[in-house]
């Protein structure tokens, strides 16, 4: 049903997940310069440069993966009627959480991009790229549950 607690669970992971396209997830700075990774471009406001995230590679991987990532949970939320297959689609989204972090910080790890690098820029995490850590666990408490209510039914027919 959908008024369980996992399809909270996986409704709050998508939300989060979601909403790490749409804050700033990272930034570099040095000076009086920023550059700030946003879901659908990278900025520096001082410069007046922008880079699209279909220029990109890395860039567009991470919001392509987080858009696709998103509505596969929207979709594990609606697979409530088999149990089985939506513990088994949690363990993909699982997989493809952590997948969609090795993207973000292929992305970090090569960045500056619109500052010229030096030893001083510094790098910081904003809020988009904690929300991606927070879409896991919930993910894990979705299938614990599941699991919870599929051996409830199971025990409740070897009463009958």
């Amino acid at each position: 049903m959908l008024q369980r607690i996992q399809s909270i669970f996986l409704a709050l992971g998508a939300l989060f997940n979601i909403s790490s396209i749409f804050v700033p997830a990272w930034t570099f700075s040095e000076g009086a310069q920023d550059e700030t990774i946003k879901g659908f471009s990278i900025t520096a406001e001082e410069i007046n440069k922008t880079v699209s995230a279909s220029e990109h590679i890395p860039h567009l991987l991470w919001v392509a993966l987080s858009v696709i990532m998103t509505a596969f949970l929207v979709y594990v939320i609606f697979q409530f009627k088999d149990r089985k297959r939506q513990m088994m689609l949690c363990n993909l989204a699982g997989v493809g959480v952590i997948l969609q972090l090795l993207f973000f910080m292929m992305l970090v790890n090569s960045g500056p991009y619109l500052m010229m690098p030096s030893s001083t820029v510094n790098s910081t995490p904003t809020f988009a790229f904690y929300a991606m850590f927070v879409v896991l666990p919930l993910i894990m408490l979705a299938k614990s549950r599941i699991k919870a209510d599929d051996d409830k039914v199971k025990s409740a027919d070897r009463l009958r």
